[in-house]
């Protein structure tokens, strides 16, 4: 209640107080003489100069008692400078004559012809005779700014329309904005409230809108207080409040239009004309111009898309069939998936019969979920239009591929190069799940990573098959039995799942990674990390590990055989993209392991990061077992290809630059990444 008798009683204060407004004459104004001094002054400086008369029709005459420019000093007509930039020219002004400029402008403030302000942060404009005029010699105050807003001090802002050819109206402030400023320094301080409701009512002198704009704010509150505030800018650090908002500004012009600073001067009919024009930053001519700048890019709101060729899920068949691989029990389609790609408007999805028996998942189920069942292969390669796999296709099955045909599954490009050429000679669109670009908006695409996840919880489950003993230790009447120790190098997704899951089982895990970033992730599991003695990152693009140095792999050699005379298992992980599997674990370690002692080499299909490896198999060198599996995913093949379908369904479903349209739009970064060839053309690898 208090509150609003005090806002009641400040608001009645204000109106009874308004300042009497200056009476516009019925008559037209004169002509702009903005650098002559009122009769009652004398300005001390040098003799006046005449300026030729301009010959363009309707232009004023050109100011009879303007000093000239210091050692031939000019501007560029319609443009605002700093005194900062203009004291900075090549031929500059001079203080003095700037503080005449000042003074001479008919609303400028000068006692004793004394600015108001500091000189170096006013704003002024120059003016020429003639509207076709480029160069001038005069000049005329906009604002007795406290900070120049023609920032700087290498800028100049240019106004659209041409002041000099604009006569000066009579510059007057409404009634209603004194008592209003009245009301905004006693209140603003205690009651932003109060200020918003009083200042969305107030009257604007609309031939004063951009006065507001040397604040480089668009706030309202400034609308009805501009023509105080422009003749005594200090008045504005009066209230906390608006002081507060005049500072901690952004050095940067708006870009809305009715917010720009360099139109500030008070001329009725330019500066409403202004109000619908922009400001050009233009590069003046100063040492700190001579800097290079990198100004914004434009930006258009009515750039149209270019959206790729589009086909919608109505006409399109998608195709499941079995995997031929040896040894394959994954399935590319889950019956769940199959329900999902149908909803979303698919015409049809083929299965071939008994592709997901091995998983678990059954024709009934598959029926059940909409799919169309298929007899054989041929089936499937010859009315699907996006075909679904786990692995890469066989000889027969690049036979069956048809032209135009879209196909996504795990491939290895760069180790199948004599694959993907026929590929490319039929005709095909090929995605390569493994190529997904890892980035946060693709992890769930990344069928890598989930397969990994998998291969390296199963890579423990398979160590311990073989290993003798315990993981865990134990204290038994029999006696205590030790805990065994593991060591996982490489910590990617594989053997972070690997180092998880040994920890889980009870075992002292050791992890070793050449990315040093790597041991936060180590630790936090559990696990302790170990590094060689020497300074070397290895972290390589698109979150994988890179090559590393001749020296670098010199000493870690010699720290895996120093491990490898303590630990029980080894499993590993290293992988460089595109590259074979850099080899770690040498004949002589396996020599210096404990009898019983296990490898479980995760990369041998990329040539094994074991010298004794064999793909594929479990051999025993020197009594210690070395397992090379491919296939640990599809070991665990329910799991595998309920993951597996997940992410290349949803990879499915994100290429779709229009609802419910299959498209392949190359800008986008994961389409991009993962494709190999589209319609026969190889692409090359997106870079990462």
């Amino acid at each position: 209640m208090k509150l609003a008798i005090a806002l009641s009683t400040l608001i009645g204060l204000a109106a009874a107080n308004p300042r009497p407004q200056l009476p516009i004459p019925d008559t037209p104004p004169p002509p702009l003489t903005s650098h002559v001094p009122p009769e009652t002054e004398t300005i001390p400086g040098p003799p006046a100069t005449s300026s030729p008369t301009s010959t363009s029709k309707g232009a004023p005459p050109a100011p009879t008692n303007a000093p000239p420019a210091p050692d031939g000093s000019i501007c560029e007509c319609g443009y605002t400078y700093c005194a900062s930039v203009l004291m900075g020219m090549k031929k500059p002004w001079s203080q003095k004559q700037l503080a005449e400029a000042y003074c001479n402008t008919p609303h400028a403030a000068c006692n004793n012809h004394v600015p108001a302000t500091n000189i170096t942060s006013a704003l002024y404009i120059c003016l020429c005779d003639d509207e076709d005029q480029k160069v001038g010699t005069h000049l005329d105050l906009v604002c007795g700014c406290d900070k120049c807003l023609n920032i700087g001090p290498d800028f100049r802002g240019r106004s659209s329309p041409d002041f000099s050819s604009h006569p000066a109206g009579a510059h007057t402030a409404p009634a209603s904005a004194h008592g209003i400023k009245l009301l905004l320094l006693l209140l603003a301080w205690a009651l932003p409230v109060a200020v918003r409701i009083v200042e969305a009512s107030a009257d604007v002198n609309p031939y004063n809108r951009l006065d507001e704009g040397r604040f480089v704010m668009a706030s309202s509150v400034l609308r009805p207080l501009a023509t105080e505030l422009y003749f005594s800018p200090s008045t504005a650090s009066s209230s906390r409040f608006l002081r507060s908002r005049i500072q901690n500004v952004r050095p940067l012009l708006s870009s809305r239009r009715q917010w720009h600073a360099s139109a500030g001067l008070p001329r009725q009919t330019a500066v409403v004309a202004a109000a619908a024009k922009s400001l050009a930053l233009v590069r003046h001519d100063s040492p700190v111009a001579r800097v290079p700048v990198l100004l914004p890019k434009a930006y258009s709101t009515e750039a149209a898309t270019v959206l790729p060729p589009t086909t919608p899920y109505s006409q399109l068949t998608v195709g499941v069939p079995r995997e031929t691989f040896p040894g394959e029990r994954r399935v590319a389609l889950t019956p769940a998936n199959v329900a999902l790609l149908l909803k979303k408007g698919y015409s049809k999805v083929l299965v071939e019969r008994g592709a997901g028996a091995a998983a678990e998942f059954l024709d009934d189920a598959y029926a059940k979920a909409g799919a169309t069942l298929v007899d054989s292969p041929n089936g499937i390669w010859s009315a699907a239009d996006i075909v679904l796999k786990v692995r890469g296709p066989s000889n027969s099955e690049v036979n069956s591929i048809k032209e135009n045909q879209t196909i996504l599954s795990f491939l290895q490009p760069g180790q199948n190069k004599d694959l993907v050429e026929k590929i490319a000679a039929r005709k095909a669109t090929y995605f390569a799940m493994e190529m997904v670009p890892r980035i946060s908006r693709a992890q769930v695409f990344d069928a890598l990573s989930s397969m990994a996840n998998i291969a390296g919880y199963k890579a423990v489950l398979e160590a311990s098959n073989v290993f003798g003993r315990f993981l865990t230790g134990q204290v038994t009447a029999a006696g205590k039995i030790p805990p065994c120790k593991v060591l996982v190098i490489g910590a990617g997704v594989a053997g972070l799942s690997a180092i998880a899951t040994a920890r889980r089982m009870g075992a002292i895990v050791r992890g070793f990674d050449t990315r040093p970033a790597v041991r936060e992730q180590i630790e936090s599991l559990g696990a302790e990390f170990i590094e060689v003695d020497m300074q070397e990152d290895g972290s390589g693009a698109g979150g994988y590990a890179k090559e590393m140095s001749k020296e670098f792999i010199e000493a870690e050699m010699r720290l895996f055989k120093e491990q490898a005379k303590e630990v029980d298992i080894i499993i590993t992980t290293a992988l460089i993209p595109g590259k074979p599997a850099p080899k770690l674990i040498k004949m002589d370690m396996l020599d210096v392991m404990k009898p019983g002692s296990v490898v479980v080499d995760l990369a041998a299909e990329a040539g094994g990061n074991c010298e004794a490896t064999k793909a594929g198999e479990l051999i025993t060198y020197n009594d210690v077992k070395v397992i090379g599996y491919t296939d640990l995913p599809s070991r665990l093949p329910t799991q595998s290809s309920t993951l597996y379908s997940n992410n290349i369904t949803k990879l499915l479903l994100s290429m779709t630059p229009k609802d419910k349209e299959f498209g392949i739009d190359l800008s986008d970064e994961v389409v991009r990444g993962s494709i190999v060839m589209q319609k026969g053309e190889i692409l090359p690898p997106a870079p990462r």
